[in-house]
């Protein structure tokens, strides 16, 4: 039976909490099952993503009835509310393989024989009817993600770093904007204190005066594109545009320490904006197996180090993300002609 703590269904205490609630937790039994189905399918889901992602898609109606019906309730909830998913004991890959520090994302295909973190990332998305995109000038168009350092960018703000990770909506400026991230632990090490830290958009927003919010929704801030895509340089993106950090109500368009005001007034809005995140965060040290999907347009996500015992092991911190997107038509003039969900940029 799938265990469930449901906790963030219940009402939110009046005392502010630094943690995020589990959703779910896989019993022994219910992962190694998972686990089972996934190391069946024999598809390299990064050189045949197409046949790999129909592949889970047989799989879904073989999982456990309980947590399907899980997955449909949460499908229901109101993101703005609780824009964040946490089930921990997921099925992982048995064998970690260490990759290359210097280009850890070819090290990667070559050396990882297994995809069975690729695989629950791909079975969450489609049993959301969230799926997968790539970007060319991400990993040169890969699916999937690691959250691994690499030396060329290990002072950077992106997956590759090695230093604290600014709170930031992925993408926050891109012309096509994921609307899930989804991340998988997959090796860390307990005495390095890495924090992944979580900021909702409602707090944010009910914290702020009303005539710092009314500024944020002039297109007075710049984000620079992220360091990630504009280090592969595929396609070349020139200078990002102008923005309003808020859109509609509650869309928040974010990069602490890289968006900027353009004038003194919203500069004020972004100090007020870097103080406050860092007073009402939730914040997990991610272990592998723990899966967290964060609703990109409710919330703001970021890494903290407070301590690193040993160094090396922090240069084998690992996890797998994907892009996920609510509707894959609505972004296809954006698309790389014949190849599947990969956007030209």
């Amino acid at each position: 039976m799938l265990l469930t703590k449901s906790k963030a269904e219940k009402t939110k205490s009046k005392v502010q909490k630094t943690f995020i609630d589990t959703d779910f937790r896989f019993s022994k039994t219910e992962k190694d099952y998972i686990y089972s189905l996934l190391i069946s399918i024999k598809e390299n889901p990064y050189t045949g993503y197409e046949q790999f992602i129909q592949n889970i898609r047989d799989v879904v109606s073989l999982l456990p009835s309980n947590f399907l019906k899980h997955m449909e309730e949460l499908k229901t909830r109101d993101q703005y509310e609780f824009p964040f998913v946490y089930i921990e004991n997921c099925p992982i890959d048995r064998i970690l393989p260490i990759f290359d520090y210097v280009d850890p994302v070819n090290s990667k295909r070559k050396l990882k024989k297994t995809f069975i973190a690729e695989g629950f990332l791909s079975l969450y998305g489609e049993m959301m009817e969230t799926p997968a995109i790539g970007y060319i000038n991400v990993n040169n168009g890969d699916t999937f993600h690691d959250i691994y350092p690499q030396e060329s960018l290990k002072n950077s703000q992106s997956q590759k770093t090695m230093v604290a990770l600014g709170f930031h909506k992925d993408l926050a400026n891109h012309f096509v904007r994921p609307d899930h991230i989804n991340m998988m632990a997959m090796r860390f090490y307990e005495q390095n204190k890495i924090y992944t830290t979580f900021v909702r958009n409602k707090d944010l927003l009910d914290s702020l005066p009303g005539e710092m919010i009314e500024i944020m929704r002039r297109e007075v801030f710049y984000t620079p594109f992220d360091d990630l895509t504009m280090h592969a340089g595929n396609v070349q993106l020139g200078r990002a545009k102008d923005h309003a950090i808020l859109k509609e109500d509650d869309d928040i368009c974010y990069f602490e320490n890289r968006t900027t005001g353009i004038n003194k007034e919203a500069q004020d809005v972004c100090d007020t904006i870097n103080m406050l995140l860092h007073k009402i965060k939730f914040r997990i040290q991610m272990k592998p197996g723990d899966f967290v999907s964060l609703a990109n347009n409710f919330s703001v996500h970021g890494k903290d180090i407070e301590h690193i015992a040993d160094i090396e092991q922090q240069r084998i911190r690992w996890s797998i993300k994907t892009y996920n997107v609510n509707s894959l038509a609505k972004h296809e003039q954006h698309y790389i002609p014949g190849r599947y969900g990969i956007v030209n940029g």
